[in-house]
């Protein structure tokens, strides 16, 4: 089913808000650089500290979701002047053009370990143009509800904001900042640094320290929706974040062409597979090729091609190193990130 990306994404500009679609896994650890992780949300940060993100069973009870997005603190340290840390969602240029001259709110349920006052922040795709906004978590392990409010976007400051298929806006929650990345400014303003209040909660100065979102929202408006008004249905989330990334796993996808002697017998196999939807950019694709399911093929030669609605490959001239009979099958990620 090809859906009309356009009129899929609803009111609400986050994609995957209630962290159902996880084609990358639902648990990883040892994170120390900008990793992706459920669909469409990836957290950085710099220093010592390592991350762990996981998609778990909890909710607030006002919630009709399943799942939150948890991050774990799994090194502690010190922040240090230029340290900083956040989970964040880019949010592509086209889909913010509804911004434009209009005020918007960005709502959320959070639950984290540590109460205190946190940030979220919200960046163009340059970076040079920021707005911070604070929050306050009044309560450890405990599920609350938070509306931030936002005035219209400046067009005008720094290298202004892109309406294409590139960044659009960045929004990130901030869970370290050193002294260097503080700039609690809360309307749109020209500067360099992250941006969070001097009083921002530390993350990372304990093992074990969490956080967790969940019914994330941004939409155009004054005041807000309640979330289930704008929940989309499964088969449409899944498609929007199809745009940004596609898994193709060989346990449920055969190619069913016969593989007699692959490496040998040039250009005799082909395998084409167009992409459920039309990805932003021209991906990135990794593939790996298996006869009857099971054996790696390895030690062929072959061409390889994609734009953004399919990808192809066939065999190519010369001997590889392995050659029997069988079904063969494909299993592919292909990568159109912002």
């Amino acid at each position: 089913m090809n859906i009309n990306l356009s009129d899929s994404l609803g009111q609400n500009l986050i994609i995957n808000p209630s962290m159902d679609i996880a084609q990358r896994g639902t648990s990883f650890t040892g994170i120390t650089t900008l990793t992706y992780t459920l669909d469409r949300w990836w957290v950085n940060h710099s220093g010592p500290y390592s991350f762990g993100v996981d998609r778990v069973a909890d909710v607030p009870s006002w919630s009709q979701s399943t799942y939150s997005l948890k991050v774990t603190n799994q090194t502690a340290s010190t922040a240090s002047t230029t340290a900083f840390g956040h989970l964040s969602q880019s949010i592509e240029g086209y889909n913010i053009r509804r911004l434009r001259s209009k005020k918007s709110v960005l709502s959320f349920s959070v639950k984290a370990s540590k109460a205190g006052i946190y940030t979220a922040f919200f960046v163009n795709e340059l970076q040079d143009v920021r707005m911070t906004k604070a929050f306050t978590i009044h309560n450890a392990n405990t599920w609350e509800k938070k509306v931030i409010k936002l005035p219209i976007i400046n067009e005008a400051l720094g290298t202004g904001f892109k309406f294409d298929n590139s960044i659009g806006l960045q929004v990130h929650f901030a869970l370290i900042s050193g002294s260097t990345y503080i700039a609690a400014n809360e309307d749109w303003s020209v500067q360099t640094s992250v941006g969070a209040p001097t009083h921002n909660v530390d993350f990372g100065d304990t093992v074990g320290n969490t956080f967790q979102v969940t019914d994330v929202a941004l939409h155009e408006g004054i005041e807000e929706i309640p979330f289930e008004k704008m929940v989309r249905d499964y088969p449409k989330e899944l498609q929007l974040c199809y745009r940004y990334y596609f898994s193709m796993s060989k346990n449920v996808d055969t190619v069913g062409s016969p593989y007699n002697n692959f490496s040998t017998k040039q250009f005799a196999h082909h395998i084409v597979r167009k992409f459920p939807v039309t990805m932003r950019v021209t991906p990135s694709v990794s593939f790996t090729l298996f006869v009857s399911g099971s054996t790696n093929v390895t030690g062929f030669y072959y061409s390889f091609e994609t734009n953004d609605n399919y990808f192809h490959i066939r065999n190519g001239a010369g001997s590889g190193s392995y050659a029997a009979a069988g079904d063969l099958y494909l299993s592919a990620n292909a990568d159109a990130e912002l």
